[in-house]
């Protein structure tokens, strides 16, 4: 497939919140497999915010956050600007209809692995809260 290079002034001048998050996950692969790092690229360049981002040792988003004192006001954000969870959804629905906008093989083998284990820590009798 040919394709061209992320433009960040395209992604800006979108108005569909569908079509910026098919545009994320076409041009950025890493978005396919994470939504901080999605939610990230859509804040940058749909509504024009950065986030302050904290990563772990491994390069991991660990914490993400908007310095905007103002985006505290959640009617606020509400009213102005997409929710983190419709940009997961919307994601969620590209992803059904083009198989070729999911993550990889191996970021969905992770994800397995680290849901087994989550799973079997819990189940086990010394797990106590």
């Amino acid at each position: 497939m040919n394709l061209e290079p992320f433009n960040p002034n395209k992604l800006r001048a979108m108005t569909s919140k569908k079509d910026a998050v098919k545009y994320i996950l076409i041009h950025k692969p890493q978005a396919r497999g994470s939504d901080p790092y999605l939610t990230v690229m859509f804040y940058r360049y749909f509504h024009n915010l950065e986030f302050r981002i904290v990563k772990d040792e491994f390069g991991k988003i660990k914490d993400m956050s908007l310095p905007f004192p103002v985006l505290r006001n959640k009617k606020f954000v509400l009213k102005f600007y997409t929710s983190f969870e419709t940009i997961r959804r919307t994601r969620q629905k590209l992803q059904e209809l083009h198989p070729e906008l999911r993550p990889t093989e191996k970021t969905l083998l992770k994800r397995q692995t680290r849901a087994d284990y989550i799973r079997e820590t819990i189940n086990t009798e010394d797990w106590e809260l």
